[in-house]
């Protein structure tokens, strides 16, 4: 069987297998994606072209096998050949189809496939009403690659396993600005904001053309496109930050000065930002995710706008992507806290040298007990670091806080083996070893025992902490950090919360403590949470001393919101209903709507009147999750 070599600058892909996709990599593989394709916002579709370069590595292969969801595949055609190729889609997942286009009859190791497509509203292609923007002008799109999406945008090798440069070519009408995950491509302009080339004429139609290329190897669910009303400010020497212009004054004074300093300590820590620009989308208010880490453009939540810089511990871990998950890619989902529990404990590092390893520990303590409440609802399978996810099964129904938490318990478990420092040094070694490369975990773990041999014998097997328990047993991490650092931040909120909740007459009278940071607020109110429902004459007060119901930090909102239906404040509703209109972050939205939902017979109605006032300004995906938390049965 004779084998083709790798195109220049593509790492070879592992031997694994990915149930996630249908795609024959092995046999043939995407090198290059160009894309060439218009937005119509008053049909709501994407058409065009996407033309891949494929490297053949087996010549007896009879086609090459592509990742479609939901797209009209028009016409295939092969470089070179005067008639189109015979394509078939066939049956794979119930996130995707397979598409086979029989390869021509040819020795030549190097092809270039143009796929003609069309797609609308997918569930990776997001348009958006006036209504769900902030502006509430103009309509609004963008994708999510993440997890295995961008097959519902254009046919692709829709898996981590394999890694592709790209260049793009799209088209907007007058009035629209389109963004996307790599570097603007207009001639002649090497500092070029935006893609933006000029006016084009198609079929009588004018259209703004924009030109995007990304030349740093990335996995497929990397490439990513947002268009509508944005503008942009610069926030740093690299990088600028991209929102409606009704937000972008908010932006633009919450990301100044705080991106550079971050980026420049993530450089000292785990070395050069090869991707050049690092630019920031603050997406519309119905974007469901707190970041995407889409490389050059981190899409993120306009719910860190806290007017304070307090929430910035996402642009932290979205810049650490930048490394870990998009430098170093799981080569699975399986693996996806090679991704997400490398990054979690970066970011923490970060915060540890850009702000204080007390800020650091504080917020890794409500990062932890997220991972206890996920341990305590969700199946156990999800509480396993490495997930065994069976054929069929969509990685997305997979998500919880396990891969980040877990995983970064158990790096930082190593790094108590062998010193911070020490480890802090791994990490740098480890992007070199594996930069432009997808991993599985026993190449992260081998690499490490390559770095210190002298723990081989001993660390995967020591009671009560072996690789075995970490990987492949459901529940608690066997070791937690020390957090002893955060005391002088945590002993303060522990001990108020314990003088509220027994009603003390020292404090329920007092005003809230001038000198707190934004995550003692958090821990305070998640102790409360802990507690019995507060006597409704106590949330006045506490809202009295604190004005939670005032505050625009959405991290203290969503707390203050579920003291609210935990004890069944209906005279303070109005203030969750405002919470949930004003925002459809998944982290907050959903957690709300499963605690409406249960707690009585007036939260339930709460959160069905409020879900019918909101429907339409949810993420579809969202929707869909909030309408089997309402109606159960109704999903069975």
């Amino acid at each position: 069987m004779a084998q083709a070599s790798a195109a220049d600058g593509i790492k070879p892909f592992p031997p694994v297998f990915d149930v996630s996709s249908a795609a024959n990599l092995h046999h043939v593989a995407t090198t290059h994606v160009s894309l060439d394709c218009a937005l119509d916002f008053d049909t709501q579709t994407c058409a065009g072209s996407v033309t891949l370069s494929l490297t053949r590595h087996d010549l007896w292969a009879a086609s090459v096998v592509l990742d479609v969801q939901e797209i009209k595949v028009i016409k295939c055609r092969f470089e070179g050949q005067a008639s189109d190729a015979a394509f078939e889609i066939k049956p794979f997942s119930p996130f995707g189809q397979a598409l086979h286009v029989t390869l021509p009859p040819t020795a030549d190791n190097e092809l270039k496939l143009t796929i003609q497509f069309e797609g609308g509203e997918t569930a990776g292609v997001c348009w958006l009403t006036p209504e769900q923007t902030a502006g509430k002008k103009m309509p609004f799109v963008y994708t999510q690659g993440q997890a295995c999406l961008n097959r519902s945008w254009f046919p692709c090798q829709d898996t981590p396993a394999l890694k592709v440069t790209y260049d793009a070519t799209v088209r907007a009408k007058p009035g629209f600005q389109v963004v996307m995950s790599g570097l603007p491509d207009v001639p002649g302009k090497s500092d070029a904001k935006t893609g933006e080339v000029g006016a084009v004429e198609v079929d009588g139609q004018q259209w703004n053309e924009f030109k995007y290329r990304q030349p740093v190897p990335i996995p497929v669910y990397l490439v990513a496109l947002a268009a509508g009303d944005l503008a942009c400010a610069e926030i740093g020497p690299r990088s600028h930050v991209w929102a409606e212009p009704s937000v972008l004054p908010a932006a633009t004074r919450e990301f100044s000065e705080v991106t550079e300093k971050y980026l420049e300590t993530a450089e000292s820590l785990f070395g050069p930002y090869v991707w050049g620009r690092y630019d920031l989308l603050v997406m519309p208010p119905s974007f469901p995710y707190g970041g995407m880490e889409n490389p050059n453009l981190t899409f993120v939540t306009p719910t860190l706008l806290a007017g304070d810089r307090s929430l910035t511990d996402t642009i932290m871990h979205e810049i650490s992507h930048s490394w870990f998950g998009n430098l170093v890619t799981n080569a699975t989902w399986n693996d996806f806290w090679l991704n997400e529990g490398f990054t979690t404990y970066a970011q923490r590092r970060i915060c540890a040298l850009a702000t204080s390893p007390e800020h650091a520990c504080l917020e890794a303590m409500s990062g932890i007990k997220l991972l206890h409440n996920d341990i305590a609802t969700e199946p156990p399978m999800l509480t396993k670091l490495h997930i065994p996810l069976e054929p069929g099964t969509d990685p997305d129904d997979t998500y919880c806080y396990t891969p980040y938490e877990k995983g970064f318990c158990f790096l930082s478990y190593l790094a108590s083996k062998v010193g911070v420092p020490e480890f802090d040094a791994f990490l740098k070694a480890y992007v070199v070893q594996f930069s432009n490369k997808c991993i599985t975990h026993q190449q992260a773990l081998d690499f490490f025992f390559e770095k210190f041999p002298e723990q081989r014998a001993t660390l995967p097997f020591e009671p009560g902490f072996t690789f075995q328990e970490w990987l492949h047993t459901a529940g608690a991490p066997p070791f937690e950090p020390d957090f002893s650092a955060a005391e002088p931040l945590y002993r303060p909120a522990q001990a108020l919360a314990d003088q509220w909740i027994a009603a003390d007459p020292a404090v329920t009278s007092a005003p809230a403590p001038e000198d707190w940071r934004t995550y003692q607020f958090v821990f305070f109110l998640d102790k409360l949470l802990d507690a019995e429902p507060l006597p409704l004459e106590r949330m006045d007060q506490l809202d009295a001393a604190f004005k939670f119901s005032e505050s625009k930090n959405c991290e203290l909102r969503f707390r203050w919101s579920k003291l609210i239906v935990k004890a069944s404040n209906e005279a303070r509703f109005d203030v969750v209903k405002q919470f949930l209109v004003d925002q459809g972050k998944q982290k907050f939205t959903i957690p709300l709507y499963q605690s409406m939902a249960k707690m009585s017979a007036a939260t339930k109605k709460l959160a069905e009147d409020v879900f019918a006032a909101t429907t339409t300004a949810l993420n579809v995906a969202v929707r869909a999750r909030v309408q089997r938390i309402l109606a159960p049965e109704a999903s069975e």
